[in-house]
């Protein structure tokens, strides 16, 4: 058994503690008095905050010697915030896509060089694909990782290949870099991509891109179903519904359509 508190790294905790006592404190905290608040040390805060400072997470005023929270915290705010809107901005088109196709509905963002699913819709189907929320799958196995990766630099692409390999998880799984970027191409041109069952045996998704409004293809929204159920027919039948669900999504995040 876990004990609360077991695991905790004392140093990291002390800077945490340290930012959320300047961020009580008006934004803004001279040395001494962090060090008579949390009743450490000089020298222990100092070494803390000096490589708060050198890594961006707070800043000194050299007037008056007072610490402040720094650019770098406003980035991860700004990526919790962002991905918190985006979640609640597509929830009812999760649910909305899960009742009109009645297969599970996932949205899906690319972190750390992976697909990870931050937000789901379950199917109500007796036997339904189950899916969770913080998951993460890979990039060439996913129809998520392959329609963002279809909008990304073909640069950036190989980088992920190289980085995370190709590994088979499936017979059906693309192994080898051309045929994968060729997929891709495909992909960008038809405006979806099929997961036929290269991630997971017995499992078929289809997932179209879903952008931002700067044109940037932000996340992934696709439906995973039993391949009893995904049979060529009516893949076909879902295909335009989960390209319109993606694409209202994208509108509702403020994305301008191009028409040509």
């Amino acid at each position: 058994m876990t004990h609360p508190g077991k695991n905790r790294v004392r140093s990291i905790e002390r800077a945490c503690q340290i930012m959320e006592l300047i961020a009580k404190n008006s934004g803004k905290a001279k040395l001494t008095a962090i060090s008579e608040e949390l009743e450490l040390a000089n020298s222990t805060v100092h070494r803390i905050i000096a490589t708060l400072v050198d890594m961006g997470y707070l800043t000194q005023d050299l007037d008056n010697g007072e610490y402040a929270l720094g650019p770098k915290l406003l980035y991860l705010g700004g990526q919790a915030l962002y991905r918190h809107d985006l979640r609640k901005t597509a929830i009812p088109f999760l649910e909305r896509l899960r009742d009109d196709t009645d297969e599970t509905a996932n949205l899906a963002v690319l972190d750390d060089d992976e697909v990870m699913y931050i937000e789901k819709a379950e199917s109500r189907s007796y036997i339904r694909v189950f899916s969770l929320i913080g998951r993460r799958a890979p990039v060439h196995a996913t129809g998520m990782g392959k329609v963002i990766a279809a909008h990304i630099a073909w640069t950036d692409v190989l980088q992920i290949l190289r980085k995370k390999g190709m590994p088979r998880l499936t017979p059906t799984t693309i192994v080898e870099v051309d045929a994968f970027m060729e997929e891709l191409n495909k992909v960008r041109a038809q405006g979806y991509a099929l997961d036929n069952e290269e991630c997971e045996e017995g499992v078929i998704c289809i997932a179209a891109p879903v952008f931002d409004y700067t044109g940037k293809a932000i996340a992934a929204l696709s439906v995973s179903g039993p391949k009893d159920r995904m049979g060529a027919d009516r893949r076909s039948s879902l295909i335009p519904v989960v390209k319109k669900a993606a694409r209202e999504l994208s509108l509702a995040l403020g994305w301008q359509e191009v028409k040509i």
